[in-house]
């Protein structure tokens, strides 16, 4: 148990202007105190050190993050931070808010007693609530790592809905992003019935993905009430690292589809597999919203057609793709990790070190799937309907008019003539696929790929498919963000988060085929850029700012003093539609489906997600590229800006995302 210093910070003892009155909490790092202000009567909490760790500076370094932290994030779901310093004996203390209210364990315990787990839709609540905090921290550049009830207190709160607000509390073990690392590999920190697998494997550099896996298994015990994994210590690691949650279908009865959904892609083994917190807030927030009749624990016809997660995904039913397919080897994945910026990493399970190659065999079982499969994460529901997708002409007139001279009509024109479409509903990737995913799909494929030289530089340059020949990636210095040696692809230092570019059509259609995904057709992009309200621009009808989307960046534009170059997906901060996609604007265009032709479609009828299967010889085959790059002007930021490209060809300021129904 831990002991507080016996000489300065007892109860009735003074830390600054407060005196200590009781105490309301004991932990692995010190004792929480109630005080009371002497002369305004202001009640905080007061949190010391112990006195058995006072005198390490590693924990030291870690209780003093706490106060950084905080202090650093303004969120209501954060506990506010009032003073830190040093008793008078050298024993340092946290001066905070204090909380009425209780822990969610102590909720998850009572729940418990009578028998039950606690409502989705509490559990929705809570969930939603937490994650929205952990995003403001995550923001900054903070990750908790030690989520669990204990640490998400339940406070009364009349401002918020249903009365009730989630503190989130103790950033003792906050990793600063920036900051030097503490934790060297091999080193397990956090609470082990709640860890992500990173951390169970000993991944100092684990990110915010951590905390989502951690609110996963808090959400997935509030469902079913027990977490998903229990035993020993050694049993609970090895199965956070390598076995997949009992499905919530078959352990809790009356669970929405949408909450079991969202707890096992919270709980996915891969990171990159995860929702952001964001991701997890909104898709809450769309099922609170939504009527009675969606809410139901039956998964709706036509829509996840297996529950049941496989290594963390969900299968979905996806549109068939025709083309090559690429059959990994069961060698790859471990290609894969060792080719990841995230880099190697050793665990410890029980006090047995895990090798990289064990923690790839996760990856294994994934590779050997008979069936892609479509992964939510980190992608966004869009509703769909219908719209009117194109310009007429006096739309046109007027947009000329308002960019002066840099109106390009023949450009413009391209959107002629408006028409009425409807797409039925989509979700649609968040930001566009970056460097490190396509060389995740690079080194799983590599058996079926050829590279060939350059002829002038003699630098391996031409990635192709093998079988067809097809061109999929110009590894060309200073431009391309995937770099080839003999150890296989590994992603350019730097560009990991930019989007992939120097990529053809093909080689963007058959990375999200890989993935169970398609590319979006020009109707599904424009209706994610426009938005029931037929948006000017992605975010609204504001002109893009400099600093807010990543455009017009080349020598004679008027953002050239920024830099040059597709930027960190996310960098735009305006370039963000209300739905939650970014970068749509600008940063890099997107390959669609859809090859260029005038007018948009051929007749359609009805016009119910149209979809253009004109051909042509592959090298006059014209494909479209919708959305602004870090090199465009003002004109090809709008949503209805139509460019071309040949699909055989690759440009320095296009990517893609892609699309699932």
């Amino acid at each position: 148990m831990t002991e507080p210093d016996p000489g300065d910070v007892r109860v009735g003892s003074n830390v600054g202007q407060y005196r200590l009155v009781d105490e309301i909490g004991r932990g692995g790092m010190g004792v929480v105190f109630r005080a009371v202000h002497r002369e305004i009567g202001q009640v905080a909490a007061v949190k010391m050190l112990s006195s058995r760790l006072g005198g390490d500076a590693a924990y030291l370094r870690r209780f003093s993050n706490e106060a950084r932290a905080a202090s650093r994030v303004s969120h209501a779901g954060l506990v506010k931070i009032f003073d830190f310093g040093q008793t008078p004996s050298g024993v340092p203390y946290l001066l905070m808010e204090h909380l009425a209210g209780e822990p969610l364990r102590q909720r998850l315990q009572r729940s418990r007693k009578g028998g039950r787990a606690v409502a989705p839709a509490e559990a929705m609540r809570i969930t939603r609530q937490a994650a929205a905090a952990l995003a403001a921290a995550h923001e900054a550049g903070i990750v908790h790592r030690d989520v669990k009830p204990e640490n998400l207190m339940l406070v009364v709160d009349d401002e918020a809905p249903g009365g009730e607000r989630v503190k989130v509390l103790d950033f003792g073990i906050a990793r600063l992003v920036e900051a030097t690392q503490e934790t060297g590999p091999g080193v397990v920190i956090g609470t082990a019935a709640y860890m992500s697998p990173e951390q169970c494997a000993g991944d100092s550099g684990c990110d915010g993905r951590a905390d989502v896996y951690s609110l996963g298994v808090v959400l997935y015990e509030m469902l079913a009430g027990s977490a998903p994994f229990r035993g020993d210590f050694g049993k609970i690691l090895h199965d956070h690292l390598f076995e997949e949650p009992p499905p919530l279908a078959e352990v809790a009865s009356g669970v929405p589809a949408a909450a079991r959904d969202l707890a096992h892609r919270m709980l996915a083994k891969e990171p990159s597999l995860r929702p952001d917190m964001a991701h997890v807030v909104e898709a809450i927030r769309l099922w609170e919203q939504a009527p009675a009749s969606e809410k139901s624990p039956v998964l709706s016809t036509g829509a996840v057609t297996e529950s049941r997660p496989v290594s963390g995904r969900v299968r979905l039913s996806a549109s068939t793709d025709p083309g090559p397919t690429f059959a990994p080897s069961p060698e790859a994945p471990a290609a894969r990790e060792a080719g990841r910026s995230t880099g190697k990493r050793a665990g410890i399970v029980g006090a047995v070190v895990l090798a990289v190659a064990i923690a790839g065999s996760a990856a294994a079982r994934l590779a050997r799937s008979k069936e892609p499969a479509v992964v939510l994460a980190n992608m966004v529901a869009l509703p769909g309907g219908t719209f009117r997708m194109g310009s007429t002409t006096a739309e046109i007139d007027a947009e000329c008019k308002r960019l002066g001279a840099g109106c390009r009509r023949d450009l413009i024109e391209r959107e002629q003539p408006a028409h009425e479409v409807t797409v039925t509903a989509f979700h649609l990737d968040a930001h566009e696929v970056t460097n490190e995913d396509l060389v995740g799909w690079l080194q799983i494929v590599t058996p079926t790929l050829e590279i060939t030289e350059d002829d002038e530089s003699h630098l391996e340059r031409w990635v192709r498919e093998r079988e067809q020949g097809l061109l999929l990636v110009d590894l060309y210095p200073d431009m391309s963000g995937v770099l080839h040696d003999a150890a296989g692809f590994r992603t350019r230092p730097g560009y990991e988060r930019k989007p992939a570019i120097q990529v053809t059509w093909d080689a963007a259609r058959l990375y999200c085929k890989a993935r169970g995904k398609r590319l979006p057709t020009e109707a599904e992009w424009e209706m994610a850029a426009r938005g029931a309200v037929s948006r000017r621009f992605p975010w609204g009808d504001d002109p893009p700012r400099c600093d807010g989307v990543v455009y017009a960046r080349d020598p004679e534009g008027p953002c050239a003093a920024l830099p040059a170059g597709p930027q960190d997906v996310g960098t735009g901060t305006q370039d963000r539609t209300p739905e939650g996609v970014v970068g749509l604007g600008g940063n890099v265009g997107e390959w669609v489906y859809d090859p260029f032709v005038l007018p948009y479609y051929p007749p359609c009828g009805d016009c119910v997600d149209p979809r253009s299967e004109e051909t042509a010889p592959l090298a006059e085959d014209m494909r479209i590229f919708r959305g602004g790059s870090w090199q465009s002007p003002e004109i090809s930021a709008r949503t209805t800006t139509r460019s071309r490209w040949k699909r055989t060809d690759v440009m320095t300021g296009v990517g893609f995302r892609c699309a699932a129904r």
